[in-house]
């Protein structure tokens, strides 16, 4: 659960408060930030004076041991000490309170070239002198000092550094020159000291700072907390520098702690002050008025009945504004869900109620019924026949225009009561409330149908069209989707009959469809499991007697027993099985016909094409491969079509004809004189075989023979082949052999065989016989 505050005005305040006390935050965060920042440059610059004087004091002491140097290298006896190499003038001249006077620690007599000759070594008060010799390490570590010295000197005197051990040195070095020339080095003078711990207290004490010495680029630690600086005390000869550090605590720490405790008292007053006086303003000025809006338009939501809020103006600042604005916002949402509110029950092109509009009436209706049970409803659906053909001939503007006319002359019908909505498309729908029975739906669907079949001027000439109408009633408990289900199927059936008609609903229609449902999905099982098979018709040549073709059928076995090929053929063609379901057929029948070719060489094979099928663009291909995988001649395919192929689409119908005769297919066309193709496209289509529908040899039994000498006559004119179908009597193969008709299948010959029956019926031995069949 969130523990932030649930209204505006608490939040406000709250993220006010933070705000105040994030800026005192940074206030004191900066402001401590700056004075430490001061104090520590403060005492940056102290203990940087004070390191300047450090170095100065070392300065001084290396130019007072210089001058000692120089003094003592330029006296006539230190020149004849030197000359005689008398070993007593060291300890003669160099006692130890003179040396302590001085500050040198050792004297060191070299000659030209730069030999140790004498030296001392002074170590405090308590050691004796020591003489120095050329293998005392001191002698060996100044040696490599003044080895560097002479290699870049030009020979004169200067200061030099170093360190033995852990000591710094301070040195000075001179020549001794020659008493009367002053120009020839006739040895050296060094005078050294050493900055013992003695010195470096002493120079602490008179700096009042702990000071370091330690060689140039090595690290040396600083205690945390504290502040150093560092300078070099360097000569010109010699790499191994002295580094001065100066170290010591911050001295302004406990008055920094009480400029920060000030700072805090005063950043939490001056944010209490400024947070407290915010908040009055901004909760007078604003939040106040803010929270009697959120009132009145949470009135609004809880009481449904209360009008619509009118948020009071006070004077002419930005809130006053808003309240103007939503005033004026609240008024426009009013009217805008008035006018969506019957938009969305009205259909936008006829004005009509629309499917929404219609569920709710016959809610409404059920009410009714209830308290009235000798009323009964009835829905009358309509839908006009050959819209779609209108709307694709004359455009959808002329489509539109219709359905409005339409819609006019339907209202003109409707009574006061009466309910009449567009449901989409050309489909309407008419709701009356009607006395129950003395059938006055079907008397109102009449009047409707004389109304929609008047001449309608579209710009051009007259049009009559007609509409379907299929009646549901509903007495009892009303369920809308049940009684518009119910209009359909019977709006649907009505379609089937004739165009133009009107039929009432009945069970009867709903058990058909639910059948039609049960045998669509089995069907689609029954092509996933491959259960259906393929049977075989004989096509023969009535004069010898010979097989010259098979049709191939389809069956289906159920448990019940086979379902006949009227029932399920329909029903995949409408649930678009159609395609597949042939394509299966031929696929079966194509792989059979070798073995069949074994027994019959010139055998060939009739597949039937569905429109489906024949305008599918691999047709071809597939085909094609079909045949070639099973090494038969393409020629020995022979694809059926109905008649009634030729009304649809029939330029791309004409050119995937031509590509299957390109591919060396025949074509056939089935039932002959039972469709709509005319005679022109007969002409015009690549066909080479025509079969005449069963339908004319019942006619020619009875004497008429004018449709079947027609049919002969046009396939010999137009140099075709004619098949008779359903021959099923030696009267008819003799009547048709005298005619001319010779290619003839039928029961009289064969009945549709599975393939194991046809192979057996195919080696049996046959005769033709005037008093038997074959």
């Amino acid at each position: 659960m969130s523990l932030a505050p649930q209204s505006l005005r608490s939040r406000s305040l709250l993220y006010l408060l933070l705000l105040v006390a994030l800026a005192a935050a940074l206030s004191y965060w900066s402001s401590s930030h700056l004075l430490r920042q001061s104090a520590q440059q403060y005492e940056r610059h102290n203990i940087e004076a004070d390191l300047e004087r450090a170095v100065l004091l070392l300065e001084t002491e290396r130019r007072n041991l210089l001058s000692h140097v120089v003094d003592y290298a330029v006296w006539d006896d230190t020149w004849e000490f030197m000359a005689s190499a008398d070993p007593g003038y060291l300890e003669a001249n160099y006692q130890p309170a003179y040396l302590t006077n001085l500050s040198v620690d050792y004297v060191l007599f070299l000659d030209a070239q730069q030999h140790l000759l004498q030296g001392l070594d002074y170590q405090g008060e308590e050691a004796p002198l020591q003489p120095l010799t050329a293998t005392n390490p001191l002698w060996q570590q100044v040696q490599a000092l003044l080895a560097r010295y002479f290699d870049l000197s030009p020979r004169q005197g200067g200061r030099l550094t170093g360190w033995e051990q852990d000591l710094p040195l301070l040195f000075a070095i001179h020549p001794i020159l020659d008493s009367q020339s002053q120009q020839v080095a006739r040895g050296w003078l060094v005078m050294g000291q050493r900055l013992d711990p003695t010195r470096q207290e002493a120079l602490q004490q008179l700096l009042k700072l702990p000071i370091q010495f330690t060689p140039v680029n090595q690290a040396a630690k600083t205690p945390d907390g504290w502040l150093f600086s560092h300078q070099a005390l360097t000569d010109n000869y010699n790499p191994e520098q002295i580094d001065v550090r100066l170290e010591q605590p911050p001295q302004l720490s406990d008055q920094l702690s009480l400029w920060q405790q000030l700072l805090i008292g005063n950043s939490i007053l001056l944010s209490l002050v400024a947070c407290g006086m915010s908040a009055i303003l901004f909760d007078r000025l604003v939040m106040r008025r803010l929270s009697l809006f959120s009132r009145l338009a949470r009135r609004r939501i809880t009481e449904r009945s209360a009008p619509l809020p009118r948020w009071p103006v006070q004077g002419h600042d930005e809130l006053d504004d808003l309240a103007i604005s939503l005033n004026d916002l609240v008024s426009q949402i009013h009217h805008a869900h008035r006018d969506l509110y019957d938009e969305a029950r009205r259909d936008p092109l006829t004005g009509l109620g629309n499917r929404k509009y219609f569920t709710e009436v016959l809610q409404r209706y059920a009410g009714l019924l209830l308290r009235h049970p000798e009323l009964q409803v009835a829905l009358l659906m309509l839908d006009l026949d050959g819209f779609k053909l209108i709307n694709d001939s004359l455009g959808h503007h002329q489509g539109d225009a219709l359905l409005i006319i339409v819609a006019q002359r339907l209202r003109g019908v409707a009574r006061t009561s009466d309910v009449l909505v567009r449901l989409g498309g050309d489909e309407f729908a008419f709701l009356c409330l009607l006395p129950e029975g003395g059938g006055r739906a079907e008397q109102l669907a009449q009047r409707l149908q004389q109304q929609i079949s008047l001449p309608i001027s579209l710009g051009t000439a007259p049009l009559r069209i007609s509409g379907s109408i299929g009646i549901a009633y509903q007495q009892s408990e009303l369920h809308a989707e049940e009684l518009i289900r119910n209009a359909d199927l019977a709006m649907y059936q009505a379609k089937r009959q004739r165009k133009g008609s009107c039929h009432t609903f009945d069970p009867s229609l709903h058990q058909a469809i639910s059948h039609r449902l049960r045998i669509e999905q089995a069907l689609r099982l029954a092509l996933k499991e491959e259960e259906l098979e393929v049977w075989y018709q004989p096509i023969l040549d009535a004069r010898s007697g010979e097989t010259l073709m098979v049709e191939a059928l389809a069956r289906w076995p159920r448990a019940e027993g086979y379902c006949p090929p009227t029932e399920f053929i329909p029903i995949a063609e409408e649930a678009g099985l159609i395609g597949e379901l042939g394509m299966w057929i031929a696929g079966q029948a194509i792989a059979a016909l070798p073995a069949l070719r074994r027994q019959r060489p010139n055998l060939a094979l009739n597949i039937n094409l569905s429109v489906l099928q024949l305008l599918q663009e691999d047709l071809v291909t597939v085909l094609s491969h079909q045949c070639d995988a099973a090494g038969l001649p393409r020629e020995a395919i022979h694809m059926e079509l109905t008649e009634s192929l030729f009304a649809n689409d029939h330029i791309k119908v004409k050119r995937q004809l031509e590509r299957l005769v390109a591919a060396g297919f025949a074509i056939h066309l089935d039932d002959f004189g039972t469709g709509y193709s005319s005679l022109q496209r007969l002409q015009e289509m690549p066909v080479t075989t025509l079969k005449m529908d069963r339908c004319f040899l019942a006619r020619l039994e009875q004497g008429d023979e004018r449709i079947v000498r027609a049919i002969l006559s046009l396939g010999q004119t137009l140099n075709m082949a004619v098949i008779v179908e359903g021959v099923e009597t030696q009267a008819q193969r003799h009547r048709l052999l005298e005619l001319g008709a010779h290619l003839m299948q039928g029961y009289l010959f064969s009945p549709p065989l599975p393939l194991p029956r046809l192979q057996a019926w195919l080696t049996s031995a046959f005769r033709i016989s005037d008093e038997s069949d074959i």
